[in-house]
């Protein structure tokens, strides 16, 4: 039984809480793992999360807390992780969770070409944005938006689920109000983050809508390692192109090489996002568009979409 055990990503066959047994693990990290359990008490299948909570510096902690607010706020919510219970052992906080399926990352990695097709990318894009308008509509943000992050429900149904909140914010209170920005408050940086964030500035939905522009530009085959500077022949090309001001050389990091994600970059910091022009702009994202040179011409260089 697991307790005061050392977390091990390897724990097959484990009683946790004299209830969930471990088949498989699913994921793990710093922090703790996730598996697959089956629950004996209810004779199903569940996710279990173990964090481990009690160690010198308590690091994991503060983003415990964090997910596990943002999961009961969300709680019920459609494509959204489901938190089922919060159970606490001698070294580890147990999170009870809905199982779901594969991630894209890994669907995707799976796949020969290492990319979905134009068509998948919309659809599967689309269900990734209703998602993301659920928790901006409660208060949340995930910031932390990325394939790896999304996964396939394990019952038949067209819709996405965003799962691991352990890094989401809470930006309107239990009473609806705004939470007052702090400086220095804010995520820490990310190659797929902001400027403004990057900049130490405050993370706002609209921020968090410029790093759902990289997650779909990860649906469709785009290297993120190549999103930073120093990056592939076509960064640098595109960084030739683009002369005008310092600012239109982040084009190629945040207009994201189509016009879906132009329209994101549209997005201001500190006013309401646009989320009905971003769902037109990703239903026609793969039409040519003249007046965007940029986005058209390096996607064309980049990738050859079947």
């Amino acid at each position: 039984m697991i307790g005061t055990t050392n977390l091990h990503p390897n724990k097959v066959g484990c009683l946790i809480a004299g209830r969930y047994l471990i088949n498989k693990m699913i994921d793990y990290g710093v922090m703790g793992a996730v598996y697959e359990v089956k629950d004996h008490k209810e004779n199903d299948l569940k996710a279990v999360k173990l964090v481990r909570t009690k160690n010198k510096k308590n690091q994991a902690e503060p983003t415990l807390k964090s997910e596990i607010e943002s999961l009961r706020r969300l709680y019920g919510q459609e494509g959204i992780s489901l938190l089922h219970s919060v159970e606490t052992l001698e070294n580890f906080t147990v999170l009870v969770l809905r199982l779901e399926g594969k991630s894209l990352r890994r669907v995707r990695k799976a796949n020969e070409l290492q990319r979905f097709q134009p068509k998948t990318v919309q659809l599967l894009a689309l269900s990734a944005l209703k998602a993301v308008q659920t928790i901006h509509k409660f208060g949340i943000l995930h910031t932390d938006i990325k394939e790896a992050n999304f996964t396939l429900p394990l019952e038949n149904e067209p819709r996405l689920v965003l799962v691991d909140f352990g890094q989401s914010i809470k930006v309107i209170d239990d009473n609806g109000e705004r939470i007052k920005y702090t400086k220095g408050s804010s995520v820490q940086k990310s190659v797929l983050g902001s400027l403004s964030v990057n900049n130490g500035g405050e993370q706002t939905e609209a921020d968090e809508m410029i790093m759902f522009g990289y997650f779909v530009l990860q649906l469709a085959g785009y290297d993120m390692a190549q999103a930073r500077p120093g990056g592939s022949a076509e960064r640098q090309r595109a960084k030739v192109e683009l002369r005008d001001t310092p600012e239109t050389l982040l084009l190629y990091d945040q207009r994201f090489l189509c016009s879906v994600l132009r329209v994101l970059h549209a997005q201001v910091p500190g006013k309401a996002v646009d989320y009905n022009a971003i769902q037109q702009a990703i239903i026609g994202c793969t039409e040519y568009d003249p007046n965007y040179r940029l986005g058209w011409k390096v996607l064309k260089d980049t990738w050859t979409f079947d």
